[in-house]
């Protein structure tokens, strides 16, 4: 049986087979919680102008005013209960922490319908609730939430074609869309050049513009296998990207359900990086060869951008 919900509380419940057991995995569970604080905390600073227009240190009184407490974690089909810390609260009208738990409600309850969201939303918060959705992915069929708005109870209802309104809304004012796929290995968070650097599978890295509405959404992709969409500029003569202004951010889970899974960006002695890949001693140096390349003109090309690749990234 849910709490009755207080002024400042909100309610999240789970429904699918990831959590027909009452379970849920504990990374799902820091995702979850984890994003809903970055949306409530984005809101009240989009709403009181501290960030989107200028970036900055959270002022503590939004921090604290905005913090979450899990209170309650119920069984059945996963429920969550957060409440807002117990801090001194200002009069409800002026109280940020409240105003956006409601406009998360608000925001939430029209994205399936494809409306655009209420003020206090921005690119921040879009991705902030685009990660939730991430859990979509993996056995949860929807997430609903609950919190009083206006009184009364508000509910809003999380699911696939509210994902797929957050893309539209983040990408609808790129115009040269272009999408990279890649690791995060660098990001650079000075205030006069927010910049990272995408590493595909193959071929040079991507060096990617940011703003501040994306500061928090590339800090968590850190050394995480990502894809990102944007503005690009283009060589003309190669078709390569110069330069991608991240409109749309999402990490990426690569690994198939049951597959061996090792700390490939951690130090590993060789020896036992041999051993958990199942690698022996090579007895016939003719098996390393592999039928890549067609023709030795195709090897010479590669070879080419490679060193191009190269020599662009030192000068």
């Amino acid at each position: 049986m849910v709490s009755a919900l207080g002024d400042g509380s909100i309610i999240v419940r789970l429904n699918g087979s990831a959590v027909a057991q009452g379970r849920i995995a504990v990374d799902d569970l820091v995702v979850l919680v984890g994003q809903v604080q970055r949306a409530v905390e984005r809101i009240a600073l989009v709403l009181r102008g501290e960030q989107g227009v200028r970036p900055g240190r959270r002022p503590r009184e939004v921090e604290e005013l905005t913090r979450l407490a899990l209170v309650a974690l119920r069984p059945g089909s996963v429920t969550l209960e957060l409440d807002l810390a117990e801090a001194q609260r200002p009069f409800e009208a002026v109280d940020v922490g409240r105003r956006a738990i409601e406009r998360l409600l608000e925001g939430v309850a029209v994205l399936a319908d494809g409306q655009s969201p209420p003020a206090g939303w921005d690119a921040g918060v879009l991705l902030a609730v685009k990660e939730v959705g991430t859990l979509l992915r993996r056995g949860v069929e929807r997430v609903d939430l609950e919190a009083p708005v206006g009184g009364v109870r508000r509910r809003a209802r999380l699911e696939p074609q509210s994902i797929e309104a957050i893309s539209r809304l983040v990408r609808e004012p790129v115009r040269n869309l272009r999408t990279v796929e890649g690791r995060l290995l660098m990001a650079d968070f000075k205030e006069t050049a927010t910049r990272c650097r995408i590493h595909p599978p193959m071929g040079p890295p991507v060096e990617c513009t940011f703003d501040e509405a994306h500061r928090q959404a590339v800090l968590d992709a850190l050394t995480r296998y990502v894809r990102v969409s944007g503005e690009a500029e283009v060589e003309e003569s190669t078709g390569r990207i110069r330069l991608l202004a991240i409109a749309d951010l999402e990490i990426l889970d690569l690994v198939p359900q049951g597959a061996a899974v090792y700390p490939f960006w951690e130090p590993v002695e060789l020896d036992e990086l041999a051993r958990i890949q199942g690698v022996g001693p090579v007895s016939d140096p003719r098996s390393l060869a592999a039928p890549i390349w067609e023709s030795d003109e195709e090897l010479e090309r590669f070879l080419d951008e490679t060193h191009r690749a190269r020599r662009s990234e030192t000068a």
